[in-house]
């Protein structure tokens, strides 16, 4: 929701309109493989960068959460 609400918003730069879009990368601590801060930042900074690769205005969640559950488990 948050994306499509960026994309949505009506963003002015100097009297013009302008499109803006984001990419979001996606984890959750505690997880089975996420066990500090700096795992946490990894995980979802390889997510962020998975959603650049595979196309820009995308939200990939880190492969540490289980989609279908919502809980954190290694699919």
């Amino acid at each position: 929701r948050i994306r499509q609400a960026v994309q949505r918003w009506p963003f002015s730069v100097d009297g013009k309109n302008i499109s803006v879009t984001i990419s979001l990368g996606l984890a959750a601590f505690p997880s089975e493989h996420i066990a500090n801060k700096g795992d946490l930042l990894k995980a979802s900074d390889d997510a962020l960068y998975e959603a650049k690769r595979t196309g820009k205005n995308r939200t990939v969640v880190s492969k540490t959460i289980s989609v279908t559950t919502g809980q954190c488990a290694v699919k």
